[in-house]
């Protein structure tokens, strides 16, 4: 991915001339997991892990894992799901409510 002086990733196709002179081709990668782990925190275990390209949307990823999950151990084994900012999806959210009793 292309990334600018500030570290933020930038489209290769909108940046001018100038602006890509001062730009950096970096590797990226997102590591997507789904952890448990006890109330007071002293602990986890990973369920999941996804390692991807920075380029591809963390967040249906991250509820494929969770449908995967529920398939193979089943209901009720996940009990509650905290999601970063970045995985809130009404619908799949819905999904995870109606579907598989998970509380979000």
């Amino acid at each position: 991915m292309l990334f600018d002086e500030h570290n933020h990733p930038v489209s290769s196709k909108t940046v001018s001339r100038e602006q890509r002179a001062r730009c950096v081709w970096r590797r990226c990668y997102k590591f997507i997991s789904l952890i448990h782990t006890n109330r007071s925190g002293d602990f986890f275990i990973y369920g999941a892990v996804k390692v991807v390209a920075g380029r591809e949307h963390e967040c249906p990823l991250l509820y494929r894992m969770v449908e995967q999950f529920v398939e193979f151990h089943g209901k009720g084994i996940i009990k509650k799901l905290i999601l970063d900012r970045g995985f809130l999806d009404g619908p799949n959210i819905g999904r995870c409510k109606l579907q598989w009793g998970l509380t979000c």
